[in-house]
């Protein structure tokens, strides 16, 4: 495919981040052919914001036309593997949201396809593409912090005001929608993770949110009016299905193990969200108000949006561009997902962020989830190149 050729998408799956960051980028970047949305409305809502040719409700609809290049799968988590299977298997590029499967079976025949097929496919959250990740990643590989010795990683917020599918029993709950990104950050810093323990509670039995029909309604090229700055009323009740509150400890090598907690129950106070790893040498820090900062004994090195400079004895500096520059995390993050996509269909070279990785993650998800019900630790057999 010619460098000039724009690469024509549809997105199945037209949600918050659809709205929010996949149609506009994708509208920037490339050509915008399909919608899908099980809901109709919310489906034709976002052609007629974005400017698609056609919306649908079935995505074989979708899969079956000639016109589309790539697929951007944005829907419910139980949903990926299917969907990337039979995307795969109409020849279609793909960007998978968060998660690439639910369950083990799904994510061995999710990669299995993408490889016979040979398509590309980029999973998110794919921190391997962001600038701070890589960063992090080569303070890590230089020895600065020293041998890691142990991490912690924190995911919090209140419960989600919109989405059925965030509490279900299959595919919904912290772990899928937050402490995710903690896994994956940590998996691409130090590799595949050896053995898993989990443990996890339900603290409520269930959940209101906002009706499904008021997410539709305000699809506009503005984005979503959210639900927590317009404040509509919570009027839907849905089960809370899966755990909310989490924690899982992953062990990386006998001397190298840390934690991961995270939870949909902190509706007061702050809610941290945060990778600390300690080292013999010293501490890297990884926080949402400051990307990355190096403690050490000789001093502090702190970050800024385009270097970490360094304060105290030290003289070390690690610059890195700011890449995201002052976008939303989410948009920057979509961003990169999309545009890595679309260079390696032109060039026809493999996505950083492999399918098997993502396959890796799910495994640490499922092994969590059993081990919390059982008390048993779960060693790990997937496994990824970096």
């Amino acid at each position: 495919m010619s460098s000039n050729t724009e690469i024509r998408f549809a997105v199945i799956g037209c949600g918050d981040i659809a709205n929010n960051a996949y149609l506009p980028l994708i509208c920037e970047h490339a050509e915008l052919v399909a919608t899908c949305d099980s809901i109709a409305e919310r489906a034709h809502n976002s052609k007629a914001a974005w400017g698609a040719q056609d919306a649908y409700t079935e995505p074989q609809d979708v899969l079956n036309r000639n016109d589309v290049d790539a697929i951007v799968i944005s829907s419910a988590h139980d949903t990926h593997a299917d969907l990337v299977i039979a995307a795969s298997q109409a020849g279609k590029h793909l960007l998978i949201q968060k998660p690439l499967a639910v369950g083990m079976d799904e994510a061995h025949a999710a990669v299995s396809e993408v490889r016979r097929a040979g398509v590309k496919a980029v999973v998110e959250p794919s921190p391997q593409l962001r600038p701070v990740y890589r960063k992090a990643h080569e303070i890590v590989a230089q020895g600065v912090i020293g041998r890691p010795l142990y991490f912690i990683a924190e995911q919090a917020m209140g419960p989600p005001s919109y989405g059925e599918f965030y509490f279900r029993k299959r595919g919904g709950g912290p772990l899928y929608g937050i402490a995710i990104y903690a896994l994956a950050a940590l998996t691409h810093l130090f590799g595949p993770a050896k053995r898993v323990i989990g443990a996890g509670v339900k603290s409520f039995p269930h959940q209101d949110i906002v009706l499904p029909e008021i997410m539709t309604q305000s699809v506009s090229t503005e984005g979503y009016d959210q639900p927590w700055s317009s404040c509509p009323p919570k009027e839907m009740e849905v089960e809370q299905g899966a755990c909310d509150s989490t924690f899982t400890i992953l062990h990386f090598d006998e001397t190298f193990f840390g934690c991961v907690a995270s939870n949909y129950v902190t509706s007061h106070g702050p809610t941290p969200r945060g990778i600390r790893i300690f080292g013999t040498e010293g501490t890297l820090c990884i926080e949402a108000e400051t990307p990355l900062s190096v403690l050490r004994r000789e001093g502090t090195l702190r970050s800024s949006p385009l270097s970490v400079i360094a304060t105290g004895k030290s003289a070390d500096e690690f610059s890195f561009d700011d890449e995201d520059g002052p976008e939303p995390e989410i948009v920057s993050r979509s961003r990169n997902s999309l545009l890595h996509l679309i260079d390696c269909i032109h060039n026809d070279t493999d996505p950083l962020p492999t399918v098997e990785w993502g396959r890796h993650i799910c495994e640490i998800i499922a092994a969590s989830e059993a081990s919390a019900e059982d008390g048993r630790a779960r060693e790990l057999t997937t496994t990824f190149n970096q």
